[in-house]
């Protein structure tokens, strides 16, 4: 059905330790800007996107995406699942769209969550689950 069958969407016990990029774009016009932090294993990255008093965990991948297809993806209803070290995974809902087409996942987070980030001392894991499938890359 899609080119990339999904089978790459995990970041799958990327090391705590991974370095992190970070970068930040004040507003010109006097709003918060957005500030990105992202970690990436082979061609794709994880990280968290603060923009406008929001924050999102985001996850891009290399598959090539067209914007019908990330439609298409929103009538499944895709879940980002999010694991730091041994405890619970968050079942987010989560959005997806193409972006220089490819395909990006975004998924509403607290602050909680971006402290537990900070804090893992062994793995970030992360996977997109749609129509009771879950998809996964290991390292």
């Amino acid at each position: 059905m899609f080119k990339i069958s999904l089978a790459m969407l995990l970041l799958s016990a990327a090391p705590a330790y991974a370095q992190w990029h970070y970068q930040g774009e004040e507003s010109a016009f006097g709003g918060k800007g957005i500030h990105v932090a992202l970690t990436g294993n082979r061609a794709y990255s994880f990280g968290i996107r603060c923009e406008d008093g929001e924050t999102q965990a985001i996850l891009l991948t290399p598959e090539d995406l067209q914007a019908s297809d990330a439609e298409a993806f929103s009538i499944m209803r895709p879940t980002m699942l999010l694991r730091i070290d041994d405890s619970p995974a968050l079942d987010l809902a989560t959005s997806v769209d193409s972006t220089s087409g490819k395909l990006r996942a975004l998924a509403d987070v607290d602050l909680d969550f971006v402290q537990q980030l900070k804090n893992a001392k062994r793995r970030v894991a992360v996977a997109i689950s749609m129509g009771g499938e879950r998809y996964w890359s290991a390292p």
